[in-house]
């Protein structure tokens, strides 16, 4: 009965059960018309906490852009860069595999110790995404100039999450990249005070976000929120503040 019916009407049936793994597996096995389907929910994301892993996919999805590879949209990568996942282990001999995952819309990286790794590491990794990312969700640690470089990598970002960041500023000058910040903000278990905080890392001249989403923040200063409307006050359309605390602050005398 179900491969009498339009391919249409088959995708919208094979997408109710895209949470069931079992049954879209042995689906994806019945007919020719329902594999590619199956197989479009079945690899829409990768979970990745271990360098075993890393092996068991290397292992199973041979690479290459015609391959299983090109159905995933979600790369989660938890755990990178604290030892079990980092450069040295995707690179380099895992770098076809990488670079095979063509159509990533999606990437999550926790956390992200950007002092541990060099520039040149990030972009091998990542810089293939560039054209096809629309979201990042991070728990950035580091210097700033290095998350500015790492926003710039995707420039068609709509939304940007982060979590628990601690980022600092090496001096004054620092080599900028010029891109636009765009799209969605959200900002989560953080503080924004007087001395450097994420909001004021992502507050330049160029800023021009559309929402700001604020989740157990701590305002120790407003001044870097204040700043952010102003740069952003043609372009904000919608705020939210949940779970947030505002210090009474008392500037210096």
């Amino acid at each position: 009965m179900l491969l009498t019916l339009p391919q249409e009407t088959v995708n919208e049936v094979v997408a109710h059960l895209r949470s069931e793994e079992r049954a879209l597996r042995s689906l994806s096995v019945v007919a020719k018309r329902l594999t590619e389907e199956c197989r479009r929910h079945l690899f829409a994301s990768i979970h990745v906490d271990s360098r075993t892993k890393v092996a068991r996919w290397c292992d199973a999805i041979p690479p290459g852009e015609d391959g299983l590879s090109r159905y995933v949209r979600l790369l989660d990568l938890d755990g990178w860069s604290e030892g079990s996942l980092s450069p040295s282990v995707l690179l380099p001999e895992h770098l076809v595999h990488l670079r095979s995952l063509t159509r990533v819309e999606h990437l999550k990286i926790r956390p992200l110790n950007f002092y541990k790794f060099s520039s040149g590491d990030l972009v091998d990794c990542f810089g293939q995404f560039s054209s096809t990312i629309r979201s990042i969700c991070i728990r950035p640690t580091g210097d700033s100039s290095a998350l500015l470089h790492f926003l710039a990598m995707f420039p068609l970002l709509e939304s940007t999450l982060i979590t628990s960041p601690v980022v600092w500023r090496k001096s004054e000058v620092v080599d900028l990249p010029d891109f636009v910040c765009r799209g969605d903000l959200i900002l989560k278990a953080c503080k924004i005070g007087d001395g450097e905080n994420i909001l004021s890392c992502l507050t330049r001249p160029t800023t021009r976000y559309r929402s700001l989403g604020l989740g157990l923040v701590k305002v120790d200063n407003p001044a870097p929120l204040e700043r952010f409307f102003r740069v952003c006050g043609g372009s904000l359309e919608s705020i939210q503040f949940i779970c947030c605390f505002f210090s009474e602050y008392r500037p210096y005398p």
